[in-house]
C-alpha cells in the first residue's frame, strides 16, 4: 500500500462496523461450546453485555471459529408400533 499511494493510512471501510469485539466474540465462543444445543445464545449475550445482536451475527461470529450450526434431524419415528401401523 506504502509504494502505491505513498501513505500508511488505512483506506475507509465499505462495511458496517463489528456489532461484537473480541471480547464478545470469544463470549460467544465459550457459551457456544459449553452448551452446544442451547438456542438462547443472543439473548445470552444481550443479558450479559447489553449488546443486541441477530441470529445471523451469532451464526458469523461462531462460523470464523470454524463451529457450524447443526439443524436437527426430522425424520419419523421408526418404532415397532409405528411400523405396524403403517406397514401392515
Amino acid at each position: 500500500r506504502y509504494t502505491e499511494t505513498g501513505s500508511t493510512e488505512e483506506r475507509s471501510k465499505t462495511s458496517s462496523p463489528r456489532i461484537t469485539n473480541k471480547r464478545k466474540d470469544r463470549l460467544l465462543t465459550i457459551s457456544a461450546r459449553r452448551d452446544p444445543f442451547a438456542t438462547f445464545t443472543c439473548n445470552r449475550l444481550q443479558d450479559v453485555t447489553g449488546t443486541i445482536v441477530s441470529a445471523r451475527t451469532v451464526r458469523n461470529r461462531l462460523y470464523e471459529v470454524n463451529l457450524k450450526s447443526r439443524r436437527p434431524l426430522t425424520r419419523v419415528p421408526s418404532t415397532p408400533e409405528y411400523r405396524r401401523q403403517n406397514y401392515n
